[in-house]
């Protein structure tokens, strides 16, 4: 899980703020850009939580959220606006989060599952 993150990371943080002012995004852009990226995380979390880990397996989550991360990393050299930069942000940071807490909330069940075993 830690070459996620390290994809991810990379292409969020290091050069999509380069990237974003080669194709025109002024400061107040550049911070919108984080804005979106961050909240659709938030939102991916929240709706996790809430919604999907209900309703399909962690498996099926975990499935999507890569498909959705291999789909943010193919477009991000086909955009070519700043509005373009943004909407695919959005793609990424929702993806990322889903990704991390599904994986937290695996790695939480396998912890109660290993507990319940050594206590009897």
């Amino acid at each position: 899980m830690a070459g996620r993150q390290l994809v991810v990371f990379i292409t969020a943080m290091s050069f999509m703020s380069n990237y974003a002012k080669e194709h025109g995004a002024d400061v107040k852009t550049l911070g919108l850009i984080s804005i979106v990226y961050y909240g659709a995380g938030i939102i991916a979390s929240r709706l996790f939580g809430s919604r999907l880990s209900k309703r399909f397996s962690d498996r099926a989550v975990l499935c999507a959220a890569f498909l959705l991360l291999g789909t943010y990393c193919a477009l991000l050299p086909l955009c070519r606006m700043p509005w373009m930069v943004m909407l695919v942000q959005m793609l990424g940071g929702f993806s990322r989060n889903l990704m991390y807490t599904c994986t937290q909330n695996a790695s939480e069940d396998g912890k109660t599952t290993a507990m319940e075993g050594k206590a009897r």
